[in-house]
């Protein structure tokens, strides 16, 4: 029979170290890929100029294709716009692409997943519960931190 070894402490807390750094490698490249997605979609509207369009600018906004139609405008389907469908064909002057500072960090519970998401998205403008979870019937409130911290443009539940 070969002779048990035992690991030392220091190989021990070697082998967690690796193991924890591999998982923080694995979720930031997950976190790339969510947020090249999320900059890839999402746009805001801007410098319409009828009165329709007008009341349009500084709304978010997600593309419903990347590519352009024969006459170069992108389909946009505006965020709390109802109507739904193919959305609003605007011209790519007229649209902002998000950069990742527009981004909020989000937890989706039943997946244990980051995702990103709009700050600007209406789930995040109620004082009170979120609109999103007033629809799953979740008593979870999200709040922003106001208190001057280093997280005090993040959100909280």
């Amino acid at each position: 029979m070969a002779p048990v070894t035992m690991a030392s402490a220091a190989d021990v807390d070697k082998y967690w170290e690796d193991l924890q750094a591999s998982a923080a490698r694995e979720q930031a490249a997950e976190d790339e890929g969510s947020i090249s997605q999320v900059l890839k979609t999402w746009v805001v509207i801007t410098g319409l100029q009828s009165e329709a369009g007008k009341k349009l600018n500084g709304r978010l906004g997600k593309l419903a294709k990347d590519t352009p139609n024969e006459d170069g405008r992108l389909p946009v389907i505006v965020e709390g716009h109802g109507g739904g469908g193919a959305g609003k064909l605007l011209k790519e002057s007229n649209i902002r692409r998000l950069t990742r500072d527009d981004l909020c960090q989000t937890y989706l519970l039943p997946d244990h997943k980051i995702q990103f998401w709009p700050k600007m998205h209406s789930m995040f403008k109620s004082r009170g519960n979120s609109p999103a979870l007033a629809m799953c019937g979740c008593p979870i409130v999200v709040k922003r931190l106001d208190d001057g911290s280093s997280m005090d443009n993040q959100w909280a539940t």
